[in-house]
């Protein structure tokens, strides 16, 4: 109970936020998720920063009980930065607009920072896709994977908060004590096939920056590890997929490296 106890004092309410991009059709989904999931009592305020939607997100969400910020320069990383910049507590928790979140998030995973000192603490995600739901799987199994998308910060001492709006793309979790519960599993909502795959495109094209030779050894190595995941998880589908993934994430970088 005494655990508990720390996330529910009044001095320990925290921000919640999202960076939206055309994502009217998953937050009617994904925010009231997190209504669920996260009591109200201990959100200071919940806000978004849309990167440049043509669709409806901004309304969808302000309908929903979200601020809405317009971000000030292009780029999914450029919106963190923001969101940021935007915190007023001495904690916040960042969400992706496609997941849906862990029922057991809270008060779990704020816990692991304001209990127990970690700089950073998140759950980890699995895609609802057949095939790479067991690529994810496989991937979690083996390795810490970490993310900005369902995930509390400490924004103290300065030090953090300097880090977190500066240093995005540099490798925020070299700089910060990061801990990653496996206990605590989101939903990672892409729908089909075609939409994993578009979204290894285009995310890699927009915040990756590996060498092209690193992706390149990561295609070849793709059949061997494919038959890795199948022997666990049984995904026979994997075989196929895996490579096919490396392929498109391959492609993005040689787009973002060519532009």
């Amino acid at each position: 109970m005494r655990v508990v106890k720390v996330i529910l004092d009044l001095d320990k309410t925290f921000d919640i936020w999202m960076c939206t991009c055309n994502s009217e059709k998953l937050l009617p989904l994904t925010l009231k998720r997190i209504s669920e999931v996260i009591p109200s009592r201990v959100i200071n305020r919940k806000f978004i920063v849309d990167d440049f939607s043509t669709d409806n997100s901004k309304e969808v969400a302000e309908k929903l009980g979200w601020q809405v910020y317009e971000n000030k320069k292009k780029g999914v990383s450029n919106a963190q930065r923001y969101a940021f910049s935007l915190v007023e507590t001495d904690y916040c928790a960042g969400f992706e607009h496609d997941l849906y979140l862990s029922k057991n998030w809270f008060p779990r995973i704020p816990n692991s920072v304001i209990e127990f000192g970690y700089d950073v603490a998140q759950g980890i995600r699995i895609r609802d896709t057949k095939g790479f739901k067991e690529l994810d799987i496989y991937d979690n199994n083996h390795r810490n994977i970490t993310s900005a998308d369902n995930t509390f910060y400490a924004m103290i001492p300065t030090r953090n908060k300097e880090i977190l709006k500066g240093n995005i793309d540099k490798g925020v979790s070299s700089h910060l004590k990061w801990h990653v519960d496996k206990g605590v599993c989101s939903r990672h909502i892409r729908g089909n096939m075609r939409n994993s795959l578009r979204h290894d495109y285009c995310i890699y094209r927009a915040v990756n920056q590996e060498r092209l030779s690193t992706h390149l050894k990561s295609l070849m190595k793709s059949p061997l590890l494919s038959l890795r995941v199948i022997r666990e998880t049984k995904g026979i589908s994997v075989i196929v997929l895996y490579p096919l993934e490396r392929l498109m994430i391959l492609s993005g970088a040689l787009v973002s490296k060519t532009f």
